[in-house]
C-alpha cells in the first residue's frame, strides 16, 4: 500500500490555476480564471498529488461557467456535505438552466443506486406549478394574460392549474 502525498495548501492554487489554462486549451475556450470564491474552496479541499480530481473538476467548471471567472457555484457538489460550493454563489447570476442542473446533480447524488421511476414527470411538475403561479402573480390573476405570456391557451393554463392544485 502506497502512502498518498498531499499538495501543500500553497501549491494548490498554483496548480489548480495550470489546469485551468490546460483545460481552457485543449476544449478551446476563452481564456478563464479562478474566482475568490473558487480559490477558497479549492484551498479548502484536501487533492492528492496526481491531481486527477482536481482535474476533473475543474475541467467541470470551467465548461459550466459561461463567462471568463470560474466561481465556487460551477463545481459540482461532491457530497452532502461539500454544499460550500453553492451557499456562496450569487443566486441571481445563475441561470436557470445552472440551478435546476445543480437541484438535480444533488438530487441524483443523494438518490444513489436506487432505481426509481417517473422523475420526468415529477421535476416537471415541480417547474411548472411555480412557473404558473408566478405568471399568475404577474398578471395579478388575469388568466387570459397569464397563459399568453406562457404561451399556450387559456384552457390549457386551466387545465394545468387544476391537474397540480392550483387555485
Amino acid at each position: 500500500m502506497s502512502v498518498i502525498t498531499w499538495l501543500q495548501k500553497r501549491d494548490i492554487l498554483k496548480r489548480a490555476d495550470e489546469l485551468l489554462r490546460e483545460c481552457c486549451e485543449h476544449l478551446n475556450l476563452e481564456d478563464k480564471s479562478l474566482g475568490k470564491s473558487s480559490r477558497e474552496w479549492i484551498a479548502r479541499r484536501r487533492w492528492s498529488q496526481d491531481s486527477k480530481e482536481m482535474r476533473r473538476l475543474i475541467y467541470h467548471a470551467a465548461l459550466c461557467s459561461k463567462g471568463p471567472v470560474v466561481e465556487a457555484h460551477h463545481f459540482p457538489p461532491k457530497t452532502i456535505q461539500d454544499h460550500e460550493a453553492h451557499v456562496g454563489a450569487k443566486f441571481n447570476e445563475m441561470s436557470l438552466e445552472d440551478a435546476i442542473g445543480q437541484k438535480m446533480s444533488h438530487f441524483f447524488e443523494q438518490l444513489g443506486p436506487v432505481e426509481v421511476s417517473k422523475v420526468h414527470k415529477t421535476v416537471i411538475e415541480q417547474v411548472e406549478r411555480p412557473l404558473i403561479n408566478k405568471c399568475l402573480d404577474w398578471s395579478q390573476g388575469n388568466q387570459l394574460k397569464a397563459a399568453r405570456v406562457l404561451g399556450i391557451n387559456r384552457n390549457t393554463l386551466r387545465k394545468k392549474m387544476k391537474e397540480l392544485g392550483i387555485g
